[in-house]
């Protein structure tokens, strides 16, 4: 985790220091829609349960100035597989051999959040944001012809969410290129999504999970107040 921060902080740093010297101007626009797109990374124990995966969300959100925005809902959801996936032959009648199916994790989360924006230099803003989520995820085996092949092994959790984005509309008024992480804490309960040995796939438990979601996307403001 220390390494992708670190990362990010010194591509932001790079960035900057390419930009022409091009203060940030904004003609305020109460509301937003974004879009982004990147990696959703288990964190501690979750990691024995579910790997990295590509996460998409889409966000709308109404500011009541150029630095609050009161209320920002998302809809986030992707795609990973279990730590350990159950696989399976299944026969294709069409071709006469057999294919490898595996194991996939669906995952659908429902963000909100309310947000502070500020200044970061003379061409990039920032914004911190804080709020509560809630995730469902699934662990299924699908096959194209004969659909579900298992029953499916599912999570679902809520808990507190938190934001820190830096963006630009150095490119574009209304268009703005953004860097986006999440920090997610949940409180889940179901069943495990990947099959270990130690854990009964038959039983629903509670436990902790955190993940960590690095976006890149775009934010588009409409609607000019007069």
């Amino acid at each position: 985790m220390k390494k992708i921060l670190l990362s990010l902080i010194v591509l932001l740093l790079s960035t900057q220091m390419a930009m022409p010297q091009i203060k940030y101007k904004e003609r305020f626009k109460p509301l937003a829609i974004e879009l982004g797109l990147g990696p959703r990374i288990p964190i501690g124990v979750t990691q024995d349960d579910i790997t990295t995966g590509l996460a998409f969300n889409l966000n709308v959100g109404y500011r009541l100035n150029k630095n609050f925005e009161l209320a920002n809902l998302g809809i986030d959801f992707g795609n990973s597989s279990p730590h350990n996936p159950n696989t399976m032959v299944v026969q294709d009648y069409y071709s006469y051999y057999g294919r490898l199916a595996m194991e996939t994790v669906s995952v659908v989360g429902i963000p909100f959040t309310t947000r502070f924006h500020f200044p970061v230099s003379e061409y990039f803003k920032g914004f911190v944001g804080g709020g509560f989520s809630y995730y469902w995820f699934s662990a299924r085996m699908d096959d194209a012809i004969y659909g579900s092949l298992q029953r499916p092994r599912r999570r679902h959790g809520y808990g507190p969410l938190a934001q820190l984005a830096v963006y630009t509309n150095l490119f574009s008024d209304e268009w703005l290129i953004m860097l986006k992480a999440d920090y997610v804490y949940l409180k889940t309960n179901g069943k495990s999504l990947s099959i270990r040995d130690e854990i009964d796939p038959t039983i629903r438990f509670d436990r902790d999970d955190k993940y960590l979601t690095i976006s890149i996307g775009v934010r588009y403001y409409f609607r000019s107040r007069l």
